[in-house]
């Protein structure tokens, strides 16, 4: 599979908040589903189907917005399972101690682990998370900036 998927449509590119407006004129102003669907240049049957999804979540009492379009497929870490890791790795460098790929990698699957998430079984045969992942963590993290560690003296960490 490539690392990095070019689109070929344009399909679910619309913002949740135009099939908000468009539940609203569908169940406020009572507009036909297909005629609310042209006016905000959306699909019918996407706007039918999130109509559906909306009102069966307040029939059921959610407070969670109901999610239109593609979703990550596989994920093993959530956003903010993946900002901790991220906060871990930036302050272990704020402190001259910078995790090299490799180490990050194992901590990701050791932090996969702990929370007992679903990983593919390449990381449980080697214990640590794919090249793969990580190049899509570093990508999805550009603020991070990784590199073999090298050593840094007491007398060195204090001329910064």
């Amino acid at each position: 599979m490539p690392r990095v998927r070019v689109r070929k449509t344009e399909r679910a590119l619309k913002s949740i908040s135009v099939y908000e407006e468009a539940y609203k004129e569908v169940t406020e102003n009572e507009v036909s589903i297909r005629s609310a669907a042209a006016k905000f240049e959306l699909h019918y049957v996407s706007l039918s189907r999130f109509v559906k999804k909306k009102k069966q979540a307040i029939k059921q009492g959610y407070t969670i917005p109901v999610m239109m379009g593609y979703r990550c497929v596989r994920r093993v870490f959530d956003i903010d399972q993946e900002k901790r890791i991220v906060g871990y790795i930036i302050k272990a460098a704020q402190i001259f101690y910078g995790l090299p790929p490799k180490e990050i990698r194992k901590l990701a699957f050791q932090l996969a682990v702990k929370y007992s998430l679903n990983v593919p079984d390449t990381w449980r045969k080697n214990p640590m998370a794919g090249e793969d992942w990580f190049s899509g963590f570093m990508k999805r993290n550009p603020e991070l900036s990784i590199r073999c560690a090298q050593a840094t003296s007491l007398f060195q960490s204090n001329q910064f």
